[in-house]
């Protein structure tokens, strides 16, 4: 007898279309792309018809303060300053508090005081069709076709809202067009929402990659996101540059430089300057110690002498004279650099007192330099170099190591105006230090220099080294003390205290320790010739622009024929 087949009910099989067709209607919907639009008021945060918003090489720089990042005012379109400064050049420095606006080319010194319609060029008066620089919501901006002029920058501006696209000169892009009609979204994801509808040709600057997709730049300025898949013809390129490049001028000398620094405290102190040079050999530059911050007017302590310059030039012998805040008791040097008016003082001092001297150049060595006044300081040496290289003077600068404690001071831009960069390879271990060590390894000389190269030419960098060194007291709690020594005073020590000195070939100089009286451990590492000759040899194998030593009078007569024999 046949069997009869079982048959699927009705009811199951209506059960199961339906699901299926529920499950491509699920998924069709999960992965339909999304069609919903977002306005680009809402998207850039703008709500103010003069507001503005601002893609920097690339980047959405968002409005923050309740403040945007540009503005069109009468036609003007401007920048709000710190957009400017943080996000394409850093070399606008703006005085919030005088309300001027500097700015230092490679040849000239831009100035705009708040609201004017003018700016000055040097000495020289320049007019412009709008305000330079205005504030609104609290928020300082400038004239961005009055930037154009000195920073190398192209624009384009979309309205409704407002947003600017502006790249500077030299920076590398990837460009593409869309292969078919693409939603560019807000996200990288396919239900984010749309801010653009784009067409099958539109041009594309690519900002960076994502899983696959493309953070990109529109024509009309707009910053979104598009399915790798929907870009083509992808290639590099650089943004044009429109103005000249820079060419910054230095005088250096035509000699490797032997450079002393002279602590002079008073006027009575120039008198011994015969004596100290007369027991050196090779010394071609003298540093004095004449200039110090006096006030927060940036007004100067003057121990210049006339005879001191003419003693020194009778010998060949170039005369640096130093600035320095390290004397200035009760002075806020935030103050002087970040003041205009300051800050013009103090080089216009400096300056006048290096011709009434005749002095051959200005040595800097602010030290402790607050982050908050790293603008400020910059911009003195900017506009202390082009005033002082205008006055066949010559600038130099003291700078710590490198360290990440000490990257405001900016020493690739210091490398742009200033002659000289001196490293003070010395102080490694420092007085307030808790353990003992070297004041002047071999491998810390090393380390600095090397880091030091990374932003300065090494025709611009002088290495300065210790002619003195510290004792080290170790109390039996632990605690520790440390004293300054020179170098002709150390072997006198090791010989008091009956103390045998070796050498460490790891650090380049050799140490010795002892009791004292009261049974605390005494350690030295001692600077002497054997030392010496190890960090000229830096020196010499970096083919440097010369070296520095700290301080004449702490040495004996001899170290001399060592440093001139490391040359």
């Amino acid at each position: 007898m046949k069997k009869t087949k079982k048959r699927m009910p009705l009811a199951l099989i209506l059960l199961l279309v339906i699901v299926l067709i529920g499950m491509v209607a699920f998924l069709t919907i999960r992965y339909r792309p999304g069609r919903e639009h977002m306005s680009l008021n809402t998207f850039y945060g703008i709500d103010r018809e003069e507001d503005g918003a601002v893609i920097a090489n690339g980047n959405l720089i968002s409005a923050d303060d309740k403040a945007a990042a540009a503005r069109v005012v009468n036609g003007t379109t401007y920048i709000r300053w710190s957009v400017l400064h943080d996000h394409l050049d850093d070399g606008w420095v703006y005085d919030s508090t005088e309300g001027i606006l500097r700015y230092a080319t490679d040849k000239s010194l831009i100035s705009v005081n708040l609201s004017d319609t003018s700016y000055t060029e040097d000495r020289n008066s320049r007019s412009w069709s709008a305000p330079i620089v205005i504030v609104a919501n609290n928020k300082t901006y400038v004239a961005l076709d009055f930037v154009k002029q000195f920073t190398d920058l192209t624009y384009t501006i979309s309205d409704q809202p407002h947003r600017l696209a502006i790249w500077t000169a030299g920076t590398s892009v990837k460009t593409g067009s869309l292969n078919g009609a693409e939603g560019i979204r807000r996200k990288a994801g396919i239900k984010s929402q749309i801010l653009e509808d784009g067409k099958s040709g539109d041009e594309l600057t690519i900002v960076q990659e994502l899983d696959g997709w493309y953070q990109v730049v529109t024509a009309d300025n707009v910053v979104g996101c598009v399915r790798k898949s929907k870009v083509s013809g992808i290639r590099d390129s650089k943004i044009e540059a429109n103005l000249p490049e820079r060419q910054y001028s230095h005088r250096i000398l035509d000699q490797k430089i032997q450079m002393a620094w002279h602590q002079v405290t008073s006027t009575a102190g120039n008198a011994g300057i015969s004596g100290l040079l007369a027991n050196t050999n090779g010394v071609n530059v003298i540093s004095p110690t004449w200039f110090s911050l006096k006030d927060n007017g940036g007004n100067i302590n003057d121990y210049g002498s006339v005879d001191y310059v003419s003693k020194a030039h009778s010998g060949n012998i170039a005369v640096w004279g130093l600035v320095s805040n390290l004397a200035a008791n009760g002075v806020d040097t935030k103050a002087v650099l970040n003041t205009t008016s300051a800050r013009d003082n103090l080089v216009n001092h400096l300056v006048a007192a290096a011709i009434r001297y005749n002095l051959d150049g200005i040595n800097v060595d602010i030290e402790s330099l607050p982050t908050e006044a790293a603008d400020g300081y910059i911009q003195f040496i900017r506009e202390l170099s082009l005033k002082a290289h205008a006055n066949n003077l010559v600038v130099s600068v003291d700078n710590y190591t490198p360290s990440a404690s000490s990257l405001h001071y900016n020493r690739a831009e210091q490398a742009n105006y200033a002659d000289y960069n001196v490293i003070m390879a010395y102080d490694e271990h420092w007085a307030t230090d808790k353990t003992a060590g070297s004041n002047s390894s071999i491998g810390y000389v090393q380390k600095a220099v090397a880091a030091t190269l990374e932003s300065t030419p090494a025709r611009q960098v002088i290495l300065a080294l210790p002619l003195y060194t510290r004792i080290w007291t170790t109390k039996s709690d632990g605690s520790v003390s440390s004293q300054a020594v020179g170098m002709k005073d150390q072997d006198a020590l090791l010989t008091q205290n009956k103390a045998v000195a070796s050498w460490n070939e790891e650090l380049g100089q050799s140490t010795a320790s002892w009791k004292d009286a009261e049974g605390n451990k005494v350690e030295i590492w001692l600077e002497n010739a054997d030392s010496m000759a190890r960090k000229m040899e830096v020196y010499r194998s970096n083919d440097l622009a010369g070296v520095a030593f700290w301080k004449l009078g702490m040495e004996p007569a001899s170290i001399w024929q060592t440093i001139s024999a490391g040359k």
